[in-house]
């Protein structure tokens, strides 16, 4: 009896050595829910921007006791809108940023002011012009040549 005795000391030694030097993945495994949790705990409010997602959770994971008697919900959904508001801020700025660097680019080649006329319209113009031109000089051309004298043939 005082053999197997022996060996569960050993055995149980060697396990609680596994465990106590096995590296501690507890902080680096804790959810982000808790993560607000243990935020909020450490000065009463939410200092660091989380997913929108883990706010959801933390809400949804909150004792009721902690959320009756403590302002943790009111905060949690503060810091939510405050979140889900710099998110669409920081999206309105990015695309503007694309709205105005085109808008930039387009009125490199437009006018100046209302008055003026449109670089693009004058090429248009211009086109137009030599197409009437080219057209007219086609048909002038024909008229000139039916109205010459054919030469009379000598016979």
């Amino acid at each position: 009896m005082s053999k197997n005795l022996a060996r569960a000391t050993i055995l149980f030694a060697v396990l609680l050595t596994a465990v106590l030097l096995a590296p501690g993945r507890a902080a680096a495994a804790t959810p982000c829910w808790k993560q607000i949790v243990n935020d909020w705990s450490a000065d009463g409010s939410i200092d660091k921007t989380y997913p929108v997602g883990c706010y959801r959770a933390a809400l949804k994971n909150m004792a009721e006791d902690v959320r009756d008697y403590t302002s943790l919900g009111d905060d949690i959904q503060s810091a939510m809108q405050a979140a889900v508001s710099s998110r669409a801020h920081a999206r309105h700025l990015a695309g503007s940023g694309n709205r105005a660097l085109q808008s930039r680019e387009i009125s490199s080649i437009g006018p100046n002011n209302a008055g003026s006329i449109p670089l693009p319209l004058i090429v248009l113009a211009g086109l137009a012009s030599l197409l009437v031109a080219g057209g007219a000089a086609g048909t002038l051309s024909r008229r000139l040549e039916a109205r010459r004298v054919p030469p009379r043939s000598r016979s």
